[in-house]
């Protein structure tokens, strides 16, 4: 029996525009997305998914905005100018945007046009809408947020204990979320420190000192409140994915939440501030430590033990957590006070010094 289309034809998929697109992305991600963007590994779980809901969301504006396309290898600099456009349009922090312009720039590898995606500010009318700064400018610890640490865990605890004691992990050494759930207590515990293979980002294990009693303590109760079958801190009744949720549920419950400023990630900036504080003599310049007298070389010291005790390999990374290094704010400090000593001579150059008036010029006249 003849059929109605020559043998040469292909026949085009009956789906939907955008079911044919989300299809053909599927099989995209499938191929690609467990890859590291440029080195010859895997990437996270995390980064994954964070990689196929960017990109998912991102295909699907489009075909909202008209442009409907049925195969995404078909993207193109137009189409990344469309979006650019709409997350400046929508406010987006420039670290949100950065982040996009990253999976869509990965993502243009997949399909053979890897360099096609060029910076955020060449998209932006107003390219400093992707400029990122990587210094803190207010402290992030909660100890400027609330009155007393503690109390605040106590009331954690009331809603629920292990989420409690997951933040008191983070606190007392300086942990990501994600190391204090997945943490193996039994099995960290190498006496004098703390091994972090379990959750560390970018799979960098690293080990952090155990110096005081109250880490000693917080280790000892992970220990009794660990799962006996896998020896971590997630309960046998819930993946890492929902337990994410639940941890972070019970933490806005408490007003542990982007909208009040007060994050669990702001435990290890208080961790670090106290390490570096240990180190340097002072509170970090982010939390008002009077640095002014502070060797730079020792402010690069104390910021190589906090890179190191955070799980970061530069100290640079720490200006994120304690505000710019002392020999910036010192270059700062002597520009500022060459531009103003130029100022004073120009103003002088130009209207002469202020004159200096007598005690005789205001004197009261004699009535006489």
């Amino acid at each position: 029996m003849d059929t109605m289309y020559p043998r040469s034809h292909k026949r085009r998929s009956r789906r939907s525009a955008k079911s044919e697109l989300l299809y053909r992305l599927s099989q995209l991600l499938r191929e690609h997305n467990h890859r590291h963007s440029r080195l010859a590994k895997g990437c996270s779980g995390d980064t994954a998914m964070a990689r196929a809901q960017i990109l998912k969301q991102g295909f699907l504006k489009l075909h909202e905005l008209g442009y409907k396309l049925r195969d995404p290898a078909n993207f193109g600099n137009r189409h990344m100018q469309v979006l650019a456009r709409h997350w400046e349009e929508q406010k987006l922090s420039a670290s949100e945007i950065q982040k996009r312009f990253s999976v869509f720039r990965v993502f243009a590898t997949w399909v053979g046009k890897d360099g096609m995606v060029e910076p955020a500010a060449k998209y932006l009318l107003n390219p400093s809408c992707a400029v990122r700064s990587y210094v803190a400018r207010k402290a992030k610890g909660w100890s400027g947020l609330v009155d007393d640490i503690e109390q605040k865990l106590a009331e954690v605890a009331k809603r629920d204990r292990l989420v409690a004691l997951q933040l008191a992990l983070q606190w007392v050494f300086g942990l990501r979320a994600k190391e204090a759930w997945l943490l193996h207590p039994e099995m960290a515990d190498k006496g004098t420190h703390l091994a972090i293979n379990w959750g560390a980002k970018g799979g960098r294990d690293r080990t952090v000192p155990i110096e005081h009693p109250a880490q000693r303590q917080i280790l000892d109760i992970a220990k009794r409140w660990a799962n006996d079958s896998t020896g971590s801190l997630i309960p046998d009744t819930r993946s890492l994915k929902a337990w994410r949720s639940h941890f972070y549920r019970v933490c806005r419950s408490c007003g542990i939440a982007r909208t009040t400023g007060l994050v669990p990630h702001g435990l290890r900036h208080e961790e670090a501030n106290a390490i570096y504080k240990s180190i340097a003599g002072v509170d970090a310049p982010v939390y008002g430590g009077d640095v002014t007298s502070l060797d730079p070389d020792r402010d690069y010291l104390a910021r190589q033990v906090v890179a190191e005790h955070l799980g970061h390999s530069r100290p640079e990374i720490t200006r994120a957590y304690l505000g710019p290094l002392v020999s910036a704010l010192k270059r700062s400090r002597n520009t500022q006070s060459a531009e103003d000593k130029e100022e004073e001579q120009g103003a002088e150059t130009a209207h002469g010094p202020f004159p200096t008036q007598s005690s005789e010029d205001f004197s009261r006249p004699d009535p006489t």
